[in-house]
């Protein structure tokens, strides 16, 4: 599947992509993304160094979804970088309810190509989280799935690793609403 566009609503609010010169305004009313175009990513501009910028606007504390566009152009190291500062930084964004890793379309990386990594951490460092979308499969693991907030969970593959799907199958998920898979194709 090929995806064309980018996000322009999420949880029923507009989103907006975040500039560090204007910092976070009105949190309530949009849904900030963080994502590299070709060109900053050239510069070396890497997602964690707009998260840092992010963390510390006097609005974060405030931010209740949160999206992660393109990260990477060149077939990097995945997203553990991101992961890592996410992480290290839950104490920053105490309201996170929504996070959606990889709004990324064909022209900025096939699904295929997207290189994730283990995105479980996040899970276990934001336990008021609801919604949790990722989109890439290469390397992705959800980790050890026990979560007692989570109502939707959608992974979003051009090839599902059998391992995310045996950790969906082992998931203590009591709140789970919604999940939705896309396998592509199966890597056993």
């Amino acid at each position: 599947m090929t995806i064309s566009e980018n996000l322009e609503t999420f949880n029923g609010k507009k989103i907006r992509d975040f500039n560090p010169e204007t910092g976070i305004q009105e949190p309530d009313q949009y849904i900030y993304r963080l994502r590299l175009d070709w060109d900053s990513y050239g510069r070396g501009t890497r997602i964690p160094d707009l998260l840092k910028v992010f963390y510390d606007h006097s609005n974060a504390s405030k931010v209740q979804e949160l999206v992660i566009g393109a990260f990477e152009f060149e077939g990097g190291n995945g997203m553990d970088d991101i992961v890592e500062s996410l992480v290290n930084a839950s104490h920053k964004l105490p309201s996170l309810k929504a996070l959606f890793l990889g709004d990324i379309t064909y022209e900025e990386n096939e699904i295929s190509w997207i290189e994730q990594g283990n995105v479980g951490p996040i899970l276990i460092a934001y336990p008021n989280l609801e919604y949790f979308r990722v989109r890439g499969g290469n390397g992705l693991s959800l980790g050890e799935l026990n979560h007692t907030n989570l109502k939707t969970l959608i992974v979003e593959t051009g090839g599902m690793p059998t391992n995310v799907i045996e950790e969906v199958g082992a998931a203590n998920l009591p709140a789970l609403e919604h999940l939705e898979l896309w396998l592509g194709k199966l890597w056993i």
